[in-house]
């Protein structure tokens, strides 16, 4: 379902599929930036890396509903 669509740009729901090329994008853009991450000597986005990928698939996954962070 695309939400909107403007200057080449489209805003639309994200699908399972999706991730991971998002997953990708966030680990050369963000992850190794960001801020709490930036001092550890194991990145933060791998530490936990495979129940990360669950939760975020869950919030992906149509109909699920997402309560938080390890629920």
């Amino acid at each position: 379902m695309i939400l909107s669509q403007k200057d080449g740009i489209t805003v639309r729901v994200m699908k399972e599929d999706d991730y991971p090329r998002v997953k990708t994008f966030m680990t050369d853009y963000f992850h190794y930036d960001e801020p709490m991450g930036m001092g550890l000597e194991e990145p933060i986005h791998l530490q936990h890396e495979e129940e990360v990928d669950r939760q975020y698939l869950a919030v992906i996954r149509p109909g699920t509903v997402h309560s938080g962070a390890g629920r």
